[in-house]
């Protein structure tokens, strides 16, 4: 199965010169964790959590609309292609440790989200009969891996 077949689309992006209150209305207004970060041409340059803004801001003791985004994202995304088959992205949800990864074109322009809920459903279908090659075991696999204590895997 392809990451495309699985992805979510039409993905709100912001800016790193924005406020970090510009990314928080996003993600309310989604219902997402994650918002990517995006250049003029829409190419993947960062991405910021809900926890990178609350540590941010928390720490600075300031508002969301206090600080940039470019001064709280993280810069080094890894990334998929909606072509890459699922497990290919699993895999670098496993090794990185990540619950979403930004889906880009050829030229890096932001072209979707697939995250771990996106595939749990679709082993979900798959489990119960519907049509779907997403295996239940791996997914379990990368859910653990991204979950493991960073603290534990560094002593490990």
């Amino acid at each position: 199965m392809k990451v495309e077949e699985i992805m979510t689309r039409d993905v709100a992006a912001c800016r790193p010169d924005d406020p970090c209150s510009e990314a928080v209305k996003l993600m309310w207004d989604n219902d997402c964790g994650i918002v990517p970060i995006v250049d003029s041409d829409r190419r993947v340059v960062g991405a910021i959590t809900d926890r990178d803004i609350a540590i941010a801001c928390w720490s600075r003791d300031v508002a969301p609309s206090s600080v940039r985004i470019c001064d709280t994202m993280t810069a080094d995304v890894k990334c998929c292609c909606p072509d890459d088959s699922v497990r290919a992205a699993e895999q670098i949800m496993e090794q990185c440790q990540v619950r979403r990864l930004p889906v880009t074109d050829n030229e890096g322009r932001l072209c979707g989200i697939l995250s771990l809920a996106d595939i749990t459903r679709q082993s979900e279908e798959a489990r119960g009969g519907k049509t779907g090659d997403v295996d239940p075991k791996k997914v379990v696999e990368a859910y653990a891996a991204v979950c493991h204590p960073r603290s534990q895997r560094l002593h490990s």
